[in-house]
């Protein structure tokens, strides 16, 4: 399973992966192994982003969902659906407090992950932007 997108400490202690197997999978780069898979994405992942001193994580996928993950129970907190099609990519504000996400369908969306996980806006891009 090819991994798609990677996110690594920057102590270099953890690493968090996405693969084509729709898995995020957090890695001991000290031990060299695989501590916890986390499941529930219907489709590959398309991009991730981790904020390791929170332990808090969001990933993207062809499910057109944005998940945001806590990396001590390893449960899936919030799932967000605001798309026409899968997400393809997204970039995090440090501590994932603000999210910017693009979806195929060339839509980018802001989002407040703050508190409940709110739309902030979506921008509409087409071929004269």
């Amino acid at each position: 399973n090819a991994v798609l997108v990677l996110c690594v400490d920057p102590k270099g202690l953890r690493a968090l992966s996405g693969s084509r197997d729709k898995r995020l999978r957090l890695w001991n780069l000290e031990a060299m192994t695989c501590t916890a898979a986390l499941d529930g994405h219907e489709g590959p992942i398309t991009a991730a982003a981790a904020d390791f001193g929170s332990d808090r994580a969001l990933s993207t996928s062809e499910d057109a969902s944005l998940r945001v993950w806590d990396l001590v129970s390893l449960t899936c907190l919030s799932v967000l659906m605001d798309w026409r099609g899968p997400v393809a990519a997204l970039s995090a504000s440090h501590g994932l407090q603000r999210v910017a996400s693009s979806g195929v369908d060339g839509a980018l969306t802001l989002w407040d992950l703050g508190g409940q996980g709110r739309r902030l806006a979506t921008i509409e891009m087409d071929a004269d932007t």
